[in-house]
């Protein structure tokens, strides 16, 4: 099989639900980040596109009257054909991170030679009717989400790799405190979008994601230390739900080749594996087991291990039935869901953005990521620095 290639991956900044992002259709706000992504590759010709895979909350999408409204809003300002083939997914929790494992599959087999790859969650009154996803409690401006099993699954989890209170008390804050250090540090300018006066309420530039810029902005080191106390619902380990958008550019090699891509990063491996509801580890454990077999990887090999945090038990879990020290600074190392919000749609594709990003600006060489659906889907993809790469492999 031919090996797929990220040749570009940025996102919008994720926005509190209800927030200025809320003015923006499911479609519109996809639009955000391909749009930046076309003004980074000037000189492709973006009709050479071949399929544009979506992974949304939006169900609205999995209809062919919705997917082809979608189209025609999304690429409007592009060169992409108004009747480019899309694939919609809509796996809620890992939706986006489904798209790309797709997307590599069909580039695999020859399907596709060059492809887009949206992942998209939107608070809009736009974008049609509500989907199964349940978003249950509020805190001010803050909505926390649920996974569908919810206290039980949480529980059995917990119970089942040893998971305290304390534990979940201590991930959280350190979560928040790695991403108010990436942020600090600039990390986040390389991923995410600058969102102009004309695109945001109020004027101005918006580059940092609402939840953690704002809140660190109004607390600083305060909020970090008193997370857990600000928010009740956070000592649970749901994180808040936002709004945003990703965009990934994923081609073929003899598409790097032909187009004068300049590739990012290679997919090594990539698995989906259904699981019974009732699974006593996290539903992307087998998933992950399918990676490391395939590329004869451990997880000491790695150098950044991105895992969704939609619940801070599932992370947690994952980490301790891999057998990774949560502390270690590979695990989530800039912060995760907990700290910048959930979007539906988006983070399991902001994940793959994010270890892009890190292994790009730390010159390092393999990245696992990984997410769990609430229907039983676990996904996992393991990509490799190009940096290391002979030219024959690029």
């Amino acid at each position: 099989m031919s090996s797929a290639f990220i040749c570009g991956a940025v996102r919008t900044p994720f926005a509190i639900r209800n927030s200025y992002l809320e003015r923006y259709s499911t479609a519109q706000l996809a639009s955000l980040p391909l749009a930046d992504m076309v003004k980074r590759n000037p000189k492709l010709d973006w009709r050479r596109v071949d399929r544009l895979y979506v992974g949304s909350n939006n169900k609205n999408l999995c209809t062919l009257e919705g997917a082809k409204k979608f189209v025609d809003v999304c690429v409007d300002k592009t060169s992409i054909e108004r009747n480019v083939s899309v694939t919609p997914l809509g796996w809620l929790h890992c939706t986006g991170m489904a798209a790309i494992e797709r997307a590599a599959g069909d580039i695999g087999t020859g399907a596709s030679n060059l492809s887009v790859v949206i992942g998209v969650s939107s608070s809009s009154k736009a974008r049609g009717p509500a989907t199964n996803a349940d978003y249950s409690g509020s805190e001010g401006e803050f909505k926390f989400t649920r996974l569908s099993e919810k206290a039980a699954r949480r529980s059995m989890l917990a119970k089942n790799y040893a998971i305290s209170n304390e534990n979940i008390n201590s991930y959280i804050v350190a979560a928040y405190g790695r991403t108010m250090a990436a942020r600090q540090r600039g990390f986040f300018d390389r991923e995410c979008m600058l969102i102009s006066n004309d695109q945001k309420l109020g004027g101005g530039y918006f580059s940092e994601d609402e939840l953690d810029g704002l809140r660190l902005r109004e607390h600083g080191r305060r909020f970090v230390d008193s997370l857990v106390d600000i928010h009740p619902s956070l000592h649970e380990g749901f994180a808040p739900t936002v709004d945003g958008s990703c965009c990934l550019l994923v081609a073929s090699m003899s598409g790097v080749e032909e187009l004068g891509l300049r590739a990012r990063a290679r997919v090594l491996a990539h698995a989906v594996v259904e699981s019974p509801l009732a699974a006593d580890s996290p539903y992307c454990i087998p998933a992950i087991r399918k990676v490391f077999a395939e590329t004869g990887l451990r997880p000491k090999d790695l150098d950044v291990i991105e895992v969704g945090e939609v619940c801070a038990v599932e992370a947690i879990s994952v980490m301790k039935d891999l057998g990774v020290p949560l502390g270690l600074a590979k695990l989530n190392g800039s912060g995760g869901d907990l700290a910048i919000g959930e979007a539906t749609g988006a983070s399991s594709a902001r994940l793959v953005v994010t270890a892009i990003n890190s292994m790009q600006s730390k010159n390092l060489r393999y990245a696992l990521c990984a997410a769990s659906s609430n229907s039983g889907h676990g996904i996992a993809i393991i990509l490799e620095n190009t940096q290391f790469l002979n030219k024959t492999e690029r």
